[in-house]
């Protein structure tokens, strides 16, 4: 079987583009959570509030999306 090398880059050239359109993985607010409590947790037993702020959302906002996803502050930092 032959191999068509412009055909061949030329669909290449199309998959990369494709990929670098492609949205990121949004991330969940668990998993942006388990990463700030990675990098405060040296630093002493983190607060909710505390996350919720470097979230850049109210104490409010953040256990409400932390429920619809079915988890809590407190779960997260227990289960860290």
């Amino acid at each position: 079987m032959g191999r068509d090398e412009y055909l061949n880059e030329l669909l290449r050239h199309y998959a990369e583009e494709a990929l670098a359109r492609k949205p990121l993985k949004r991330l969940t607010v668990r998993s942006k959570v388990e990463e700030i409590l990675s990098k405060l947790l040296p630093h002493g037993k983190p607060v909710a509030t505390e996350v919720a702020r470097q979230l850049g959302m109210s104490s409010r906002t953040f256990s409400r999306k932390l429920s619809q996803e079915g988890t809590s502050f407190e779960e997260i930092f227990w289960t860290k």
